[in-house]
């Protein structure tokens, strides 16, 4: 029997203990811990033994290797980084299994650390730094970093529309300075009268990375293609971090993630028609939104809540003794709705609050919101968290925060109500 199989059998053979002294209500009998103590110096033999078999393999696969290894084609095009590690792993999945190997493989590690060394002559040459990776972790390739980044900000549906900052590689945290509109002013004098000064009160957006998470099991037979590990990590990681980076954005608390715009202190909330029904959405709700809004159109979106939609198709406005729908295009149903209201596109996400909730939908311009990030992303490899389930664990880590850029709204030159780049409708419960 295989060590791995035996050490199965002894695991199952302690749960089976303790499950029965569980079932019984009661502690286990002194016969009992007796044979879980045994059982125990038995796993941790196996456990050894499995170790090094593990070296012995490795060894055997190395000496087996011929002395003179055929050297791969150097990649075409220009020394790039994703050219370098192509050209060492043959593919990103041949990265993530050296990256699986590199405990007990001398090969791959060689070849990690091969990766780091040209990358470094590459970003050094371009002025930035990059430390070598720590033990217990491998800094993921700048290429293969790049392409999930690139990944994730084109599954997200806001990610693309922010201002993003990046953050020096010495570096943790970020500190914007701002000045409030409201503090600068300008005066007409006459030519030779002396100019009236003023003297505005500076503030700053002070942001300090927080990690964002990510853990992906993958089985043992997966590990050993390395055109479907590939395929598989690139298609699971994306999705998830454009996921959690949206949601952030709008609903993020500000406590270990960004701070989203539904708590921005500069969000207006504009109120309900008089009379009007809960859970509904009328064309002046919308009217008087976009009447508060103080951002950029270009850089504008509305974000609403899925269960929305149908109160947004039906709304209408009254042309004397007809109206007209505000959403639906020409031909109705026929066709996809315009996807934009007041001319500003109409993005629909999960993280919205529910109809009749205020943050169901929202005009906000992106462009006032911003994300300090790192260009970079770490992996770490673990065969022990699924061990018993033969499977391997790779955690990434991307390190960013975000909040909005305005402290509070501002009261225009005429007027009482005040505007802002982040207007919400209040509650129609």
């Amino acid at each position: 029997m295989e060590f791995k199989k035996m050490l199965k059998a002894k695991m199952e053979e302690q749960s089976a203990l303790l499950n029965k002294a569980l079932a019984e209500n009661r502690a286990m009998t002194p016969e009992e811990q007796t044979t879980m103590d045994s059982l125990e110096v038995e796993i941790k033999n196996l456990e050894k033994s499995i170790e090094a078999q593990e070296k012995i393999d490795t060894r055997t696969a190395a000496n087996a290797a011929p002395i003179n290894e055929p050297i791969p084609a150097e990649p075409k095009g220009n020394p790039t980084v994703e050219n370098i590690t192509r050209g060492i792993f043959g593919s990103v999945g041949g990265y993530f299994q050296a990256v699986h190997k590199s405990k007990n493989d001398p090969t791959a590690v060689e070849k990690l650390a091969k990766l780091n060394s040209e990358v470094l002559k590459i970003v050094n040459a371009a002025g930035m730094n990059e430390s070598v990776p720590a033990d217990g972790g491998v800094l993921v390739g700048t290429d293969i970093s790049t392409v999930l980044l690139q990944q994730s900000i084109e599954q997200s549906k806001l990610m693309s529309r922010i201002f993003e900052l990046p953050v020096s590689q010495n570096s943790n945290s970020v500190s914007l300075p701002i000045i409030d509109d409201d503090e600068i002013e300008m005066y007409w004098d006459g030519e030779a009268d002396l100019i009236t000064g003023t003297k505005p009160k500076m503030g700053s957006v002070d942001m300090k990375l927080k990690n964002l998470n990510g853990l992906i099991y993958v089985t043992n037979d997966l590990l050993e293609d390395a055109a479907s590990l590939e395929a598989f990590i690139m298609k699971k990681f994306p999705e998830k971090q454009s996921k959690k980076l949206d949601k952030a954005i709008i609903a993020g608390t500000g406590a270990g993630m960004p701070q989203g715009i539904k708590t921005a202190p500069a969000l207006i909330s504009v109120a309900k028609e008089t009379g009007q029904a809960a859970r509904t959405i009328v064309a002046q709700n919308i009217i008087n939104m976009y009447a508060r809004f103080d951002g950029n159109d270009n850089t504008a979106v509305w974000v609403a809540n899925r269960n929305t939609l149908p109160q947004l198709c039906q709304m209408g406005i009254v042309v004397g003794n007809g109206g007209m729908l505000v959403y639906m295009p020409p031909n109705g149903l026929a066709d996809r709705p315009n996807g934009a209201l007041m001319g500003i596109p109409l993005i629909l996400l999960e993280y919205c609050e529910t109809l009749g909730t205020a943050g169901d939908i929202m005009l906000v311009d992106l462009s006032q919101y911003i994300m300090a990030k790192k260009s970079a992303m770490k992996i770490a490899p673990s065969m022990h968290v699924r061990f018993e389930y033969n499977e391997m664990a790779y955690r990434f880590t991307y390190r960013a925060d975000g909040q909005p850029a305005k402290k509070k709204a501002r009261t225009p030159d005429k007027g009482a109500d005040t505007v802002s780049p982040f207007v919400a409708l209040a509650t129609r419960a």
